[in-house]
């Protein structure tokens, strides 16, 4: 159980999730090469090793589950499940209108596999049910994100659930993040990493005395190991591996590991080996758009990725100018994660009742001393924009993992 100082508090408020040293990382850092090969990575050989390891992941079943999104990973997933004709339900969590979950029942339906999409403005949540949440995960991070997450696994968790964890950061998501000393690169971190970007911690807490790691010699930068270390580790980690949920996770295998790490030469930044294995080896699904590329696709030319970006920015402009108009002209934008929660606490009675409560209830515990609570109890009742949605989607979190770390 963890204990509920004033050190963990403003960590939590920070990140968004608590970074501990007690935890292993997902994989053994033994795996992880020294050095990289000079050879010239073969495609298919690639594309058979990640086969292998989704194989090996769901050995002796026939039917899975396939958390897919607008991304990359779950797709890889699909794509070799399906070449080897599994029976596969395809379920995708988060808001119609977002990438993630129209493409992740485009994908689905190119695919020709059966989709059931959960759209969690629509499903209720409740305060036990979150606390019930924080205590099976063990640990303090964002659980309202992790409940709905764990919706899948809770629904059709008789059948393995293969999820995409680790897949970004294995093929290059961080790839070429080099910032110098190692101080300097903890204070990126952390900047980075800043989960509010409204200042709910205390002014004398310094956000990089808690993410203190051993660097190793091994290919992955000191950025990278921060990554693994701690957001991989004590973030995302908790959704894959909670007890009692039948997660399969093929991107943790070894040979993978080994493989794809193993080539890192400057030809293969920002991810472009893990882009060319799936595009060589499963084109019809990778030739489909992705929200890696917001909305472009692995083959696009870079103008094209550009224009993506841009009209995305641009989007993201007028939604930061007219924040209570945007969605109702423009439409939720299409990068969220999961919902625009400002916009739920706002218009969904459900999520804002349970929001409120928590919030007053961690006013009631007057363990955040140095918050402005009555800025905060404004905030209440206001319309919101993205940043003061996601500082109460914080301060409700917080109070949520709180109450599971008492007896």
């Amino acid at each position: 159980m963890i204990n509920i100082t004033e050190k963990n508090i403003n960590a939590f408020l920070h990140y968004g999730w608590l970074p501990r040293t007690d935890i292993d990382p997902p994989f053994p850092e033994d795996w992880i090469p020294t050095t990289t090969s000079s050879k010239k990575p073969c495609l298919k050989t690639g594309g058979e090793i990640l086969r292998q390891a989704v194989l090996k992941s769901v050995e002796g079943h026939k039917k899975v589950i396939v958390p897919l999104s607008g991304g990359l990973d779950s797709r890889a997933i699909l794509a070799i499940l399906r070449e080897q004709n599994f029976d596969i339900l395809a379920v995708t969590v988060g808001t119609p209108g977002t990438y993630d979950y129209d493409y992740g029942k485009m994908i689905a339906q190119k695919a020709n596999v059966e989709h059931v999409g959960i759209d969690i403005t629509k499903t209720d949540i409740s305060t036990p049910e979150l606390v019930n949440t924080a205590r099976m995960t063990g640990d303090w991070t964002n659980i309202i994100e992790v409940y709905f997450n764990l919706l899948i696994n809770q629904r059709y968790g008789d059948f393995p659930v293969a999820s995409g964890f680790l897949g970004d950061f294995l093929g290059g998501a961080y790839r070429g993040r080099d910032y110098g000393n190692w101080n300097e690169t903890k204070k990126v971190f952390a900047e980075h990493n800043n989960n509010t970007w409204n200042n709910l911690t205390d002014k004398q807490f310094d956000p990089t005395e808690v993410i203190d790691i051993e660097v190793n010699n091994n290919v992955l930068s000191p950025y990278e190991q921060l990554v693994f270390k701690t957001r991989h580790t004590c973030s995302l980690r908790p959704t894959a591996f909670t007890d009692n949920f039948n997660y399969v996770l093929p991107f943790k295998d070894k040979d993978w590991v080994q493989f794809i790490l193993s080539h890192r030469s400057d030809d293969f930044k920002n991810s472009n080996l893990y882009h060319q294995i799936l595009l060589d080896n499963w084109p019809e699904l990778f030739k489909l758009p992705t929200k890696n590329f917001k909305g472009a696709n692995l083959e696009s030319s870079t103008a094209t990725k550009k224009l993506h970006k841009f009209k995305n920015r641009v989007r993201n402009k007028i939604g930061r100018t007219f924040p209570h108009l945007s969605e109702s002209l423009i439409g939720i934008d299409p990068m969220v994660n999961y919902t625009n929660f400002h916009t739920q606490i706002e218009k969904n009675e459900n999520m804002r009742s349970v929001i409120i409560k928590n919030i007053k209830d961690l006013e009631k515990r007057n363990v955040t001393t140095w918050l402005n609570w009555q800025e905060i109890n404004k905030d209440l009742e206001k319309k919101l924009n993205f940043k003061e949605g996601l500082k109460l989607m914080a301060l409700a979190n917080l109070e949520i993992n709180l109450k599971s770390s008492q007896n």
